[in-house]
């Protein structure tokens, strides 16, 4: 009984670790959406370099961010094999990221 209780645990705290990652994932892209709103409304006030600046700095977070999003795929597997209750919910959240 206790080695069932200790693995729901680690359960648990794996889905609590992968919903926090795929929170923080969908906060930072909103603020790129909103970065990317006022570049736009700002683009023709913008040189062409400092478009070239915040392009590449978009950029690197969109990949920091998929990276993030990658690392979360062993985890959700072992929700999955681990017959976790939210698994599926869990990996719902993840593929609309």
């Amino acid at each position: 009984m206790e080695e069932e209780l200790e693995r729901l645990e680690g359960l648990e705290s794996l889905a609590n670790q992968v919903h926090t990652d795929c929170t923080s994932v969908e906060s930072d892209l909103e603020d790129l959406e909103a970065k990317l709103s006022d570049f736009e409304t700002n683009s023709t006030a913008v040189s062409p370099e400092e478009a070239v600046s915040v392009s590449k700095d978009i950029r690197g977070q969109l990949e920091a961010l998929q990276e993030l999003l990658s690392q979360q795929a062993p985890r959700i597997e072992q929700l999955k094999e681990g017959h976790y209750h939210n698994s599926e919910e869990v990996d719902k959240r993840w593929v609309e990221l």
